[in-house]
């Protein structure tokens, strides 16, 4: 069926490119249901075993309790193109020392390889109809890339 690009983005590449390319080939073979419960009962059981080996005394609920907690989804947009659109909106007529601040934030994300994030930050910069003027943006671009290769 149908799939959002989110929903996409979550899959592992191969699967990725399978749908992208209508291609039905089966990746892998798919353990039973009975053959994955007895797996996670026996990781389960196994790291509880191991954390009791450390930690004497340990209580299994407090692992359970720590299983249940997850972080809620975030929104990518909201969470970083947002905010650096904003720093750049207000410092119009940046300096210096405000360039190499996004200059710094993006060469992090290098480094952190967090290549298709700096992407999408370079397009959101580039594409800003009252942001920095071009020769800002190729500054910046350039020395993404002189930091990656």
């Amino acid at each position: 069926g149908n799939c959002t690009l989110s929903q996409l983005d979550c899959l592992p590449f191969e699967v990725q490119l399978q749908i992208a390319n209508s291609d039905n080939t089966t990746v892998a073979k798919k353990p039973s249901r009975s053959t994955v419960a007895r797996q996670i009962t026996t990781t389960s059981s196994e790291v509880i075993d191991l954390v009791e080996a450390i930690h004497p005394g340990f209580d299994d609920e407090d692992i359970v309790g720590e299983e249940l907690q997850e972080e809620p989804p975030s929104n990518f947009f909201k969470d970083n193109v947002a905010p650096l659109k904003d720093f750049i909106l207000s410092n119009q007529d940046p300096d210096a020392e405000v360039v190499e601040t996004v200059k710094e934030f993006l060469i992090v994300c290098v480094g952190e390889r967090r290549l298709d994030d700096v992407v999408v930050f370079l397009r959101a910069i580039r594409n800003m109809s009252v942001g920095w003027n071009d020769e800002l943006y190729r500054d910046l671009r350039d020395s993404v890339v002189g930091e990656i290769y």
